[in-house]
């Protein structure tokens, strides 16, 4: 019974005297992670052409990568890796480069990132995307990646027709096929000047920019640079229902006769130098 009061008595002695067990600390709170908004410039990214096969193209796109730290933390970048998406199909190449990038907390920093890619002529668009990998003071890893960005194909700029009218281009017997529109926006999926479309690729079976085709051929009876063509391609405005042959050979009772325009066929689609 002593040994019981005793040990009651200390207790109460500590606790007056402030003993006991002391408070665990407080866990430091971890240092956060960077996190990256990116952002390309320009966008959307102008493609230039590099070189033609019969069957592909080769383009180039060198956008500015900027990169924004934003949770307060800072890193180094060690790799870039750009996708190149070809639609409808979806088909994809990437490619990657090992950098060393180094950016404050909330800071930003900024790089060039070249890419060549090939099309074929049944890609009707491309964009570009890319990601980063990196680590940050303590040597956690890090990613982040872009929004995809439209990849817009080179300028082919066509002479202005003085008229507000769609003017469409068919060719073929009666001409029945149709071979785009000539005054639609480049980038417009029925543009002649679309050089990722169907009627503006260099390797599509529809299109004048297409020597070995048809429509584009300086052999073929129907081929607009043909400078001896009997059924060249024809430029309709749809608002008048009238029509001039887009055609070199001068000696059509309806070839098309603006200098601008003949100018334009011969030495830009139809490469006469």
């Amino acid at each position: 019974m002593k040994r019981i009061i005793l040990v009651v008595a200390l207790a109460a002695v500590l606790s007056a005297c402030g003993g006991g067990s002391p408070a665990a600390p407080t866990p430091a709170a971890p240092s956060p992670v960077p996190q990256l908004s990116i952002q390309i410039t320009p966008s959307p990214l102008q493609a230039t052409l590099k070189s033609t096969t019969a069957s592909t193209a080769t383009f180039q796109v060198g956008p500015t990568v900027t990169v924004q730290e934003q949770a307060g933390a800072a890193g180094q970048i060690t790799q870039w890796s750009a996708t190149i998406t070809r639609h409808p199909s979806g088909q994809t190449t990437s490619g990657s480069l090992t950098v060393a990038l180094p950016f404050a907390a909330r800071g930003t920093a900024t790089d060039a990132f070249t890419q060549e890619f090939e099309v074929t002529a049944d890609v009707d668009s491309v964009t570009w995307q890319i990601s980063v990998t990196g680590v940050d003071g303590g040597g956690r890893a890090f990613t982040a990646t872009s929004a995809e960005v439209a990849v817009n194909p080179p300028v082919a700029t066509p002479p202005a027709l003085p008229t507000p009218s769609r003017v469409e281009l068919w060719g073929g017997a009666n001409h029945a096929v149709f071979l785009g529109c000539w005054n639609c926006n480049q980038f417009a999926a029925e543009s002649v000047f679309n050089q990722f479309g169907q009627y503006g690729s260099r390797f599509s079976q529809t299109s004048i920019w297409n020597h070995f085709a048809q429509y584009g051929s300086e052999f073929n009876t129907n081929g607009a640079c043909n400078q001896f063509a009997s059924n060249p391609p024809i430029l309709l405005n749809t608002g008048t229902n009238r029509f001039t042959e887009l055609t070199l050979n001068q000696f059509r009772q309806f070839a098309e006769r603006d200098p601008t325009i003949v100018a334009f066929l011969r030495t830009t689609i139809c490469e006469v130098r």
